[in-house]
């Protein structure tokens, strides 16, 4: 079964997904978008230029939480990444990753991201895009209040901390889909500036450091 996952390097939704196939030792393939030039997209999901995608022999699946839904209805390894008895626990921390601890994560790592970009059309249309829904000036706003945005971030992580100090994974001993969401925005949050990960706690750099050894991949 020929699996490829469309993917910008820094978005936290295909970092998750991409994790989670890492972990589970599913193979796949991952295709870089270009962020002005989605032809590819309109190719592969006609009507939607948003990522991640994943397509899993002949089927599209959009949406990252989508994605992961079918990835364990269809694939044995990404199932056990939730396991019997753990699947409230698991689904409702990756949901509070994916909205609640999302909005200081990804405001943070913006100006960032942004930085990164080759071209200036990249960067205008990245800001653009950014300011139709949060305003006018946001990035560099974000910019001057990413010290606070951290601070957020880490408040929100404290339960998290204190469960890592505990065992290695966010919900016990072995990694689950919990972990893969808060990797997504960890990446994200490296890609930006890898130095932003330390400001959330050693425990969160060690955790980072665990899921590496075993095998999901570091930021690019």
């Amino acid at each position: 079964m020929t699996i490829e996952l469309y993917r910008f390097p820094y978005s936290c939704y295909a970092r998750k997904v991409q994790a989670a196939l890492e972990l589970a030792r599913v193979p796949f393939t991952i295709v870089d978008v270009p962020y002005l030039d989605r032809d590819v997209m309109t190719k592969v999901a006609p009507g939607y230029p948003m990522v991640p995608v994943l397509r899993h022999g002949s089927d599209v699946i959009t949406g990252s939480r989508e994605i992961l839904e079918a990835l364990v209805q269809r694939e044995p390894a990404v199932a056990a990444l939730v396991p019997d008895g753990r699947e409230a626990v698991v689904w409702a921390y990756h949901d509070f990753v994916d909205s609640t601890l999302e909005i200081p994560m990804f405001q943070a790592a913006t100006p960032g991201i942004r930085a990164r970009f080759a071209t200036h059309n990249e960067r205008l249309f990245f800001t653009f895009i950014k300011e139709r829904r949060w305003g006018a000036g946001c990035v560099d706003r974000w910019a001057r209040e990413q010290s606070a945005l951290l601070e957020s971030a880490r408040t929100m992580l404290a339960p998290t901390r204190a469960s890592l100090r505990r065992h290695p994974f966010v919900a016990g001993e072995t990694p689950t889909l919990a972990d893969t969401a808060l990797y997504g925005h960890l990446a994200m949050l490296a890609y930006a500036d890898r130095a932003l990960v330390a400001s959330l706690g050693e425990e969160i750099v060690a955790f980072t450091a665990r899921l590496q050894a075993l095998g999901v991949a570091p930021p690019a």
